[in-house]
Formats: structure tokens, C-alpha cells, sequence
């Protein structure tokens, strides 16, 4: 199992890119992987969403917010630096139903999250949720017998409010195809009271993991052939106008 620590924003295009290269990767036989990234703001859709639908797209131009949409499925997320994103590539095999995955990732990083934080917040379905607000949310992507699981983990609040330029925060949303699960949202700052790093949150996630993955991990960034992939990826689909708002 490798370990991936990028905790520097980057934009999301290239972010989802990795994601999806090292996704390949492992459908040809290339090494499980966890992966930690983060990115700078945009909206980033689930595959099969509405970008109109699912997006006010009208805020997203005059806040500079560009809109991406990602291979796995699930609902519409608003992606900025004090967002944490957790991505493992692996066999499906450990994992099992997609269900199942849901359940084993969630419960693992909620695990994670208590014994490293102190926080208590449990797993429902594809969320995490610290009484009733949601903490983060989780979706899929599986090509042969590999699976991309990911999900956020919201360390701290931004100032561009969610609901913003999510429109499924707004009272007048009319979803098309895969709705989003609009919920009231915290961050791990604002249970804890207190400054939360990308770090120490990192940490606590990884601790979590650890009981899916049993350590030690090799610490190692993607490799050249996983780079290239990515790049050529980032720029035939999650830079092309077409995949990311033709919807």
C-alpha cells in the first residue's frame, strides 16, 4: 500500500486527474494506494449530474469558481482549501458491494476520527455526521477490478458559503438525473472549537485507515507513468468544457 500526501491546494482538474490515473493504475496491476489532496475552490460534479441543475453557474463565474465533474458518482460538492480529500485506489475485492464500501470506508475514517481527534461523529450510509450536520461525504468509481473510493473531510469553514454556488442548498432546487443529498454541514474546527490543521486531520484519517490497511505504508508520490497518464487525463476531460457542463 502506498501512501500520497499532497496538502498544498492545487486545482481540482488536476487533483481529480490523479485520482483517476492512479484508478488505471491499479486495473493494470499497479499497487493499492491512499492518497490526501487538496484543492483550491471549485465545484465538482458527480458523473452523471446536471451541471445547470446542480450548480449556479452564474456565482461560480463571478467568484472565479470553475466547475469539474469527477468519474464517481453521488451529488454535487464545493471543494476549497480547508477541505481535506481522502481517495483510495485498490482491489474491490477488500471492499467488497458498493454498499459495503460505503460502510467500511465510513466507518474507518469516522473510527479514525474519534480515536484521533476526540470527535463524536458516526458513519450513515456515504456521510459522516457530528449529530445531525454532515462532516463528509463519500462516492465510488469501479473499472474492472479496481475501485476509487473517496470522500471529504471538511477541516475548515471557507468564506464563499456552500450554498452559494451549490444549488441544492438553495430553496429552488429541481434536480435532473442524480440528485444531490442536500444537509446541513460542519467542520471539524467548528466542533472542536479550535483551529484544525490539514495535518492533524490527515493524521487522524490515516489512523482510521490503518484498521483497512494495515500498516506499514510506503510513502512515495505517483509515479512518472501515473504522472503523464494524469496530465493527459487533466487535459482531455477535466479541462474540456464538453465533460465537465455539457450535462
Amino acid at each position: 500500500m502506498r501512501l500520497c500526501l499532497d496538502l498544498e491546494a492545487r486545482d481540482a482538474a488536476i487533483g481529480l486527474a490523479i485520482d483517476d490515473a492512479l484508478l488505471e493504475s491499479v486495473r493494470n496491476g499497479g499497487e493499492d494506494a491512499i492518497r490526501m489532496w487538496v484543492s483550491t475552490r471549485a465545484v465538482i460534479l458527480g458523473r452523471s449530474q446536471s451541471a445547470a441543475a446542480e450548480c449556479d453557474r452564474e456565482a461560480a463565474r463571478r467568484l472565479a469558481i470553475p466547475i469539474v465533474r469527477r468519474v464517481s458518482g453521488g451529488g454535487a460538492v464545493y471543494h476549497y482549501p480547508g477541505n481535506l480529500n481522502v481517495s483510495v485506489t485498490a482491489d474491490s475485492r477488500r471492499f467488497g458491494t458498493v454498499e459495503g464500501a460505503f460502510a467500511r470506508f465510513g466507518e474507518s475514517l469516522a473510527g479514525g476520527l474519534r480515536g484521533g481527534l476526540g470527535v463524536a461523529v458516526d458513519a450513515h450510509g456515504r456521510a459522516l455526521v457530528v449529530g445531525s450536520r454532515k462532516i463528509s461525504g463519500a462516492a465510488q468509481a469501479r473499472r474492472g477490478k479496481a475501485i476509487l473510493i473517496h470522500g471529504t473531510m471538511l477541516v475548515w469553514p471557507d468564506t464563499v458559503e456552500m450554498a452559494v454556488v451549490l444549488r441544492a442548498l438553495q430553496p429552488d432546487y429541481e434536480p435532473q438525473s442524480t440528485p444531490s443529498r442536500p444537509q446541513a454541514t460542519t467542520t471539524l474546527s467548528d466542533v472542536l472549537a479550535r483551529p484544525v490543521g490539514l495535518a492533524e486531520a490527515a493524521n487522524a484519517v490515516l489512523r482510521g485507515l490503518a484498521d483497512l490497511f494495515p500498516r506499514p505504508w510506503c510513502r512515495t508520490p505517483i509515479t512518472p507513468d501515473e504522472r503523464t497518464l494524469a496530465t493527459e487525463l487533466e487535459a482531455a476531460r477535466y479541462r474540456n468544457p464538453e465533460w465537465n457542463e455539457s450535462r
